[in-house]
């Protein structure tokens, strides 16, 4: 983690979506979800798509944050938009399952079937 921790506190976003990954899953580092929180957050900042995805999957299951099925939502929304396959497919499950969301097969299957034309195997099972 000390290799990214410069990159990070210069602004690389990169470097920052690892330091935030490296404290969610405690590699190299005590785990600390709120420490994550803030790179997720700072990489969201300047753009990063992978920093997007953290801070909503950080709102979705509640880690580092309180539980926000609205901000999840907004978050997962401009990663996919923006291309994120994991985006993509956390949103089928959302729409899919209703959650957060109305209830809606006709979403659940653009968001699942966008995902699976980028090969993400879940979502190409759930397309089909």
């Amino acid at each position: 983690a000390q290799c990214f921790q410069k990159a990070a506190d210069a602004g690389n976003s990169s470097a920052q979506v690892m330091l935030g990954l490296y404290y969610m899953k405690g590699r190299g580092v005590e785990r600390d979800l709120k420490r994550s929180m803030s790179w997720y957050q700072r990489a969201s900042v300047l753009e990063n798509i992978d920093g997007i995805f953290g801070v909503a999957f950080a709102y979705d299951e509640g880690l580092g944050v309180e539980k926000d099925a609205k901000k999840a939502l907004e978050g997962y929304l401009k990663a996919a938009e923006l291309g994120h396959v994991g985006a993509q497919f956390n949103l089928g499950v959302l729409y899919e399952n209703g959650m957060g969301v109305e209830k809606s097969s006709k979403e659940a299957e653009k968001w699942y079937a966008r995902a699976a034309d980028q090969g993400y195997m879940e979502a190409q099972l759930k397309a089909s």
